[in-house]
């Protein structure tokens, strides 16, 4: 699962204020002979998902904060339908360069998606003999959980962001014939790096609200190791001398 925060954001910090932003999902292939649990059961392609995700932060003091946050997907390729989900969070900032989240969380999905992935046909329950009971599965409620997040400054703009999550299929996803073969409970670990330029997010929102003279952008730094730029040269008005001039010639005789 990829998510990509603050394409826009109001308030003072990365971690307080309304922010808007994309969010995107994977579901990889599901092929019948990944596990012998799945065996006699149709090939699944993989599901893309395209949405967005609200949410909005809290400051308390420099070190703790809090957090809600729900976002919303369209499932498009394999599995088709909506897909979504929202949960909170405790912050504990460290140190200057490390943020911690931790809260519960909890998943919904569309009844065109669950079925995709949870439903079983009758015929598939005859190609694995009668092991998996043929069965119709609704949306509603997929997963509750808990999420641990860690995010490491790694240099300003970049971060290393970590997650480590414990979700339990719920509802009709765990009454599906499938889980039941398998397990209800699922570990979640992700790492990757993210770049957030709050300078440019800054601007793009201060544009959308229309402040004029707010959102012109300022100068990019100086590339590493160029020289610096010089400063601009500073333009004087000469002055006039009050003190008068007197001439060292002598003077010329009048000719009558």
């Amino acid at each position: 699962y990829l998510n990509i925060p603050g394409l826009i954001e109001f308030g003072g910090g990365l971690d307080s204020g309304l922010s808007i932003g994309p969010s995107f999902g994977y579901v990889g292939e599901r092929k019948a002979s990944d596990a012998p649990e799945l065996s006699g059961l149709r090939d699944l392609d993989a599901t893309y998902e395209l949405g967005l995700r609200l949410g909005y932060g809290w400051d308390f003091s420099a070190a703790y904060g809090a957090e809600v946050y729900g976002e919303a997907r369209y499932a498009f390729n394999e599995a088709e339908g909506f897909v979504g989900g929202f949960g909170a969070n405790a912050i504990f900032r460290p140190t200057e360069v490390l943020t911690l989240k931790l809260g519960p969380n909890a998943t919904l999905a569309s009844s065109d998606y669950a079925e995709t992935y949870f439903s079983v046909s009758p015929e598939e329950s005859l190609a694995t003999g009668g092991r998996l009971e043929a069965y119709e599965a609704s949306g509603g409620f997929k997963t509750v959980g808990l999420r641990a997040e860690s995010r490491f400054e790694v240099r300003p703009t970049w971060f290393l962001n970590g997650e480590f999550g414990y979700d339990r299929l719920v509802g009709d996803a765990a009454d599906s014939p499938i889980v039941e073969a398998g397990n209800r409970d699922q570990l979640v670990e992700l790492l990757g790096f993210a770049k957030v330029d709050v300078a440019e997010r800054v601007r793009h929102a201060v544009g959308a609200l229309g402040l004029p003279g707010l959102a012109e952008s300022e100068p990019e730094p100086p590339a590493e190791g160029a020289p610096p730029a010089a400063p601009p040269e500073e333009l004087v008005e000469p002055k006039a001398d009050a003190t008068p001039v007197e001439s060292t010639e002598p003077a010329q005789p009048t000719v009558q």
